[in-house]
This record gives C-alpha cells, structure tokens and sequence, in this order.
C-alpha cells in the first residue's frame, strides 16, 4: 500500500479528483479553513445533485470526511468528482 496526497482546486465548476484510473483502499477528505461546503459525487454532480458533502469550514482544517475502508476491492478514485467555491482547496489522502 502507498499514501498518496492530493490538493484540488475548485473551478465553480464540477472538478474530477484524478484524470487517471486510481484504485484506492481509503480517501480522508478535508476542507481548507474558511471554505464553503464542497460537493462531491459523480461527474454530473451540482449542489443540488450530490453523494455527499464536505461541510463549511469557518476555523481551521476539521475532521473531514472518510471513503471506505475497502479492504477486499478497492474503489476509483477518478470516479469522485467536486463542486466548490472557485478557489477554495480540498485535501485528500489515499491509501493505494
């Protein structure tokens, strides 16, 4: 297994977490102080059509939001797709 770290930059506009096919075991996700709530679900996500939510952050980095574990069959991390403010990051760690 590998730890992978990704910073993702909101466009407005839904924005895919990797262009090339990632399988991973885990994905923690984190809001950047001070941003908006992010969405994120497939390549049709909106805010107002979404898997779920990385809540507002007003302070500082939160708990954030975890993916899995999946211990036995690994999901695609180029199937997560996010809508946020336009240049509000995310953090995400993969477990690969």
């Amino acid at each position: 297994m590998a730890l992978q770290q990704i910073t993702l930059t909101m466009t407005g506009s839904a924005v895919q977490l990797t262009t090339t096919r990632t399988p991973f075991h885990y994905m923690r996700i984190e809001s950047e102080a001070s941003n908006a709530i992010v969405y994120y679900g497939t390549s049709a996500v909106t805010t107002s059509s979404y898997a779920g939510t990385v809540l507002a952050n007003t302070t500082t980095i939160n708990n954030g939001v975890v993916v899995g574990p999946f211990p036995q069959l690994p999901s695609n991390a180029s199937e997560f797709w996010f809508i946020g403010t336009n240049s509000q990051k995310i953090h995400v760690t993969l477990v690969t």
